[in-house]
């Protein structure tokens, strides 16, 4: 087990480390462990296929769109190199999760502490130590003195920069998936019986990150929602959870009408703002989505499928908000800081009808896995809201924060596997509970 955990590292470690070898060295690790994996507890492509059908089909769509990318900057090679990693990711952690999920004496709980909580916690442990040191080995898309002040520090009277730590691209990059493993570490120290120590301290290690760089949603978010699943869970409440994945769609707009509201009340807004407007404009979100719509307004053909990665730039939308990111490296090819506006631009409607179809699927999975695994069930519930609230105001699809691409794709596969799993192991242990309670 010890040299799985230790390959999730290494993958999560090497993505923003500028090192050809180190990535060649992971890539050889990941295609040793999976055809360990395959041959030794005979495990098929075509089992892996069979449990993981949908979330295969906007993989692929995802490594369409990242070969037909419109960054001039990023050569084709890159590109390649990212989808050769990212399938040999996908293959041995789909293996892995069918090999320890499917036994008789599984703990899908202890699976998602091992393989996903570890190595993420892991990485934060080894960014601390880089910043401390004031090791960089990445380029810093974004000045120091271009940074603005960490507010949420302010509170504590601490006067700090919001950081962006050694091995992260950029400040949303990192605050995406140390979020959502935050979610993972409230939800189970309120509910999973062992390793209660850990999870202070894992869980300490994702609030300090999300401190340093100052990510208001991420940090508020996995408690919010982390209080409300446990409601379900301790009054034992069931709810069509399928429907939510509709937010993603409807979520954005209600987001628009409600930062308003919070703007007016002065007490509220000066608390969680970095400057004037900031809540009220969504740090300038709005404006940004304003000309993503805009370029949706009319129908055209290639509205479809999308213009591919970078589609907000090859559309030309993203040179009209550049201005908005004075002093930030390659200002003209932000984001739309949006899910649902970057998966219109790279993969088009198609795209984002296959992502909603995802996440539906997803929810009705785990509201059957609520039954008899309530545990396993809501640490996935917290995640998935986790990420279509976070994906109101952040590009979540797609390979642009490939770490937390990473960490939503080995959360789908473990509700994939759970659910594929869980009556099959029923018939064999007819007698036996699973211990979720």
């Amino acid at each position: 087990m010890i040299y799985q955990i230790l390959a999730i590292i290494s993958l999560i470690l090497v993505t923003n480390f500028p090192s050809p070898a180190a990535k060649v060295v992971t890539a050889i690790i990941l295609l040793a462990l999976s055809l360990k994996l395959f041959k030794q507890n005979h495990i098929s492509l075509k089992k892996i296929g069979k449990v993981n059908g949908l979330l295969i089909f906007y993989l692929l769509l995802l490594s369409i769109a990242s070969f037909r990318n419109s960054d001039p900057k990023i050569e084709m090679t890159s590109i390649a190199v990212i989808n050769v990693l990212y399938l040999l990711f996908f293959v041995f952690f789909a293996a892995l999760a069918i090999y320890y999920i499917s036994r008789e004496t599984s703990d899908t709980k202890k699976f998602i502490l091992n393989f996903i909580i570890i190595p993420y916690f892991i990485l934060a442990l080894v960014n601390f130590l880089l910043y401390f040191l004031n090791i960089n080995p990445t380029v810093q898309v974004l000045a120091e003195d271009e940074r603005g002040m960490a507010v949420m520090f302010s509170y504590l009277g601490i006067s700090v920069r919001r950081v962006i730590f050694p091995l992260a691209s950029g400040l949303n990059e990192y605050t995406s998936y140390m979020g959502g493993v935050f979610c993972f570490t409230i939800w189970y120290f309120l509910t999973y019986k062992k390793g209660k120590f850990f999870m202070i301290i894992a869980g300490a290690a994702m609030l300090f990150s999300l401190l340093f760089v100052d990510s208001r949603a991420a940090l508020i978010y996995p408690i919010l929602f982390c209080g409300l699943v446990y409601l379900l869970y301790k009054f034992k409440i069931n709810f069509p959870l399928k429907y939510l994945a509709l937010l993603v769609v409807v979520g954005p707009l209600l987001f628009g009408y409600l930062l308003p509201l919070i703007a007016a009340d002065s007490g509220i807004s000066s608390a969680l703002s970095r400057h004037s407007n900031d809540i009220a404009t969504g740090n300038t979100r709005f404006t940004i989505w304003k000309i993503a719509l805009k370029q949706f307004e009319s129908f055209e053909p290639i509205h479809i499928i999308g213009w591919g990665q970078t589609g907000h730039f090859a559309s030309g939308a993203s040179l009209r908000w550049g201005y908005l990111f004075e002093g930030w490296k390659n200002a003209n090819m932000k984001s739309p800081h949006s899910t649902v506006f970057s998966i219109l631009f790279d993969e088009g409607y198609i795209g984002l009808l296959v992502y909603i179809a995802l996440l539906y699927q997803s929810f009705k999975k785990t509201t059957a896995i609520w039954q008899s695994k309530p545990i396993t069930a809501g640490a996935c519930i917290v995640f998935l809201l986790y990420n279509i609230l976070a994906g109101f105001s952040e590009s979540l699809g797609g390979f642009y924060l490939i770490n937390y691409t990473y960490l939503f794709t080995m959360v789908v596969i473990v509700i994939n596997v759970e659910y594929e799993y869980i009556d099959k192991r029923q018939i064999i242990m007819v007698t036996t509970t699973y211990g979720d309670e």
